[in-house]
């Protein structure tokens, strides 16, 4: 009979009828109507939902624990006897060990000592102190000596710190202090073609630091000798700015990383780095330093005359990180400050700083002068109460503007402006001082002769012969020397004054 109404009329109800009992027959449901199964499916994704639901709301609704308790258990014994049991064993599973996560995690906020310490290493490592082993670091006393320290973990200052004992386990010290002479000497491998090296400090930010940097890279490189130009301040580089090289790429090679060049000034920064120029730079402590690092091990300087390292303001990670891998091997630095009062006494922190961590200081940039705003407390006075040489200073001129709008230096613009003779004059006042250095000059009294801001080529040619004299100087002395002297006769001439312009 449903055969016959089938073939007659196919859309009608006995048609369907037929249809539901072949299926029956044939056991393709294992129910006759649709409306059972799609009952069962809800069934199942709200009782699975029953089993996430009641924890998470836990949190925020704990007077209606008790029911949502109650209502996720019958939810679980329903689905679990008429939904699958294998996604509520996963998903009771996925809760419970959530659970115990966070439970065990503010455990160990509690109580810092029971358990370990679950932040990453970059947040341990940005703390005071500049460690990464575990431990809070918020519990770590302001003036810790560090680990390079013989009093680590041996001071009265380090009663209560949860690092004591890592700090004075003998094995864990002579591990760190055999990873710093590996990167030392892979510092020295990758720099031993660079002759000498200049730090840039300032005391605080916005005193014309990077360009003073930069306009001394350019006036060396305009004098035909071969400059590196590192920039360091990894949170805000301000060189490719002034270098007008922020759409450059830096490029990987065999040797490492390629810095930028323009005509015979190599340029690194972590500018070049960046998806955009303009993303912000949100790193740690332990971060900075590894990227230091790879600019120091891993860019391709070649042979350098000179390699100036623009720095950030302060006297941060980064600070003593560039200290740390060069060591000893720094020809000096040079601090810029402006001549306002809040920048001078920023800028004698700085000096206390070099004093304690031996930079040689080659002199104070006093930059932005400006006759009518002149304070009372100088930058030559302060000078000379803190013991260092005052290098000079740099007028606020138009022609220095736009030199570092353009990208280029002031003696590129115009070599006989007041901008590029005030350059050069910083530069000859530095090359002389590293110069004193090189020779050493011995003085009657046994003490090592300085000389004065006014020292010209002769006195360094006649310190030089004193010194032949005491005791030849190796054959890279010498010609380094050479080259020093060199300079400056160039320099001398650059910055001669011309009566006919007068």
């Amino acid at each position: 009979m449903f055969e016959r109404l089938s073939k007659c009329c196919p859309f009608s109800y006995a048609n369907r009828r037929g249809e539901a009992l072949q299926m029956v027959s044939r056991k393709i449901y294992p129910h006759p109507s649709r409306m059972y199964h799609r009952l069962i499916r809800q069934a199942q994704k709200y009782t699975l939902r029953a089993v996430r639901w009641p924890l998470q709301m836990y949190a925020y609704t704990r007077r209606n624990a008790i029911p949502i308790l109650i209502g996720s258990l019958a939810g679980l014994t329903i689905s679990y006897l008429f939904a699958n049991r294998r996604e509520v064993r996963k998903c009771l599973a996925c809760t419970v060990g959530r659970a115990i996560a966070k439970w065990k995690m503010r455990k160990c906020a509690r109580h810092p000592e029971d358990g370990k310490n679950p932040r990453s290493s970059d947040e341990q490592g940005g703390k005071r102190g500049g460690r990464d082993e575990p431990g809070d670091g918020r519990d770590i006393p302001e003036e810790c000596p560090g680990m390079e320290n013989e009093q680590a973990g041996k001071s009265k200052v380090c009663e209560g710190c949860p690092n004591r004992k890592i700090c004075n386990d003998p094995e864990l010290k002579k591990e760190k202090e055999k990873e710093k002479n590996q990167i030392f000497n892979q510092v020295q491998e990758n720099l031993k073609n660079v002759k000498y090296k200049i730090l840039v400090l300032s005391g605080k930010g916005g005193v014309g630091k990077s360009t003073v940097a930069t306009q001394l890279a350019f006036s060396l490189s305009y004098l035909n000798y071969d400059v590196g130009l590192l920039d360091i301040d990894i949170c805000g580089p301000s060189v490719p700015v002034l270098t007008q090289t922020v759409s450059s790429d830096v490029n990987y090679s065999m040797n490492g990383w390629v810095p930028i060049y323009k005509n015979n000034l190599s340029i690194m920064s972590v500018g070049y780095l960046l998806p955009n120029f303009d993303d912000p730079v949100i790193w740690r402590g332990p971060k900075k330093n590894g990227l230091i690092k790879q600019f120091l091990c891993d860019v391709y300087w070649k042979s350098l005359d000179f390699l100036i390292i623009d720095t950030p303001p302060g006297t941060s990670d980064e600070h003593l990180t560039i200290c740390s891998y060069l060591k000893n091997n720094l020809n000096g630095c040079i601090i810029v400050t402006t001549p306002h009062i809040l920048s001078i006494c920023d800028v004698k922190k700085e000096i206390e700083f070099c004093k304690k961590t031996n930079i040689p200081i080659l002199g104070v940039v006093e930059n932005m002068y400006q006759s009518v705003f002149v304070s009372k407390y100088t930058v030559d006075k302060m000078c000379a109460e803190m013991n260092v040489d005052y290098a000079g200073k740099i007028t606020f001129d138009q022609k220095l503007i736009d030199a570092c709008q353009h990208g280029v230096g002031c003696c590129d613009l115009d070599v006989r402006s007041s901008s590029s003779k005030e350059i050069f004059q910083l530069c000859k006042f530095f090359v002389q001082k590293i110069l004193q250095n090189c020779l050493q000059v011995p003085d009657p009294s046994g003490e090592s002769a300085q000389l004065a801001p006014s020292a010209n080529v002769g006195s360094c040619h006649d310190g030089e012969e004193t010194l032949q004299q005491n005791g030849k100087p190796d054959q890279e002395n010498s010609e380094q020397v050479q080259m020093l002297r060199q300079l400056l006769n160039q320099i001398s001439q650059l910055v001669e004054e011309d009566p006919q312009n007068e």
